[in-house]
C-alpha cells in the first residue's frame, strides 16, 4: 500500500469519527491510518518520556490485570464443571 495523502488521511479520520459509517468503510479507514505510521510514533514518544519507575508500575498493573483475568476464567471453568457434575448426578438419580 502506498503512503496515504493528507486528503486520504482526513477522509479516513472523518469516517472513523462518524457513527453512521459502515463497517467496511471503517475497516478501510483504519487500514489507511495504520499505513501512515502515525500510530507507532505515539507509543515510542510515551516510552521515552516515562521514568523507569513509571514503566515498571505500568508493567506491574498490566501483569496484575492479566493474572486477574486468567483467575476469573479459571473460576468460571470450575463453576461450569461443578454445574455439569450436578446435572449428571441428577440425571443418574432419575
Amino acid at each position: 500500500m502506498n503512503i496515504p495523502t493528507k486528503e486520504e488521511l482526513r477522509e479516513a479520520a472523518r469516517v472513523l469519527r462518524t457513527k453512521t459509517s459502515k463497517m467496511r468503510e471503517r475497516r478501510e479507514a483504519g487500514k489507511i491510518l495504520a499505513a501512515s505510521g502515525g500510530g507507532q510514533k505515539g507509543g515510542l514518544n510515551r516510552a521515552r518520556n516515562l521514568t523507569p519507575e513509571e514503566r515498571s508500575a505500568i508493567a506491574r498493573l498490566g501483569g496484575q490485570a492479566r493474572q486477574e483475568q486468567r483467575r476469573a476464567e479459571r473460576d468460571l471453568r470450575n463453576a461450569q464443571a461443578k454445574v455439569d457434575d450436578l446435572k449428571k448426578k441428577k440425571a443418574a438419580a432419575k
